[in-house]
């Protein structure tokens, strides 16, 4: 419960911002992605359920799940680092 109030505590944009990020039909499928993904998705995310995150990595090859064990919904704010620096190691791969 926390965390739901913690998501609307400045108000409900950021959650329906999320709600249309994820359930309007953009046009692009994921499979349609020609890049390698890094997927970063806490084990214990209370929103977002992790079946999601090894759904994307079942369905966009290729890419690599980084399942933070313990994390929640927030764990960018704490792994940003690791995030950013995947990304600095993928550009320069390409």
């Amino acid at each position: 419960m926390e965390g739901e109030r913690e998501a609307f505590r400045q108000g409900s944009r950021g959650v329906t911002t999320d709600a249309t990020v994820h359930y309007v039909d953009g046009g692009v499928s994921i499979a349609e992605i020609p890049c390698r993904l890094h997927v970063f998705h806490g084990t214990e995310d209370p929103l977002v359920p992790v079946a999601y995150g090894h759904h994307i990595a079942e369905h966009a090859p290729p890419c690599e799940l980084h399942l933070p064990g313990g994390e929640g919904h927030l764990l960018p704010f704490r792994y940003q680092g690791l995030i950013f620096d995947t990304a600095d190691a993928e550009m320069g791969q390409q």
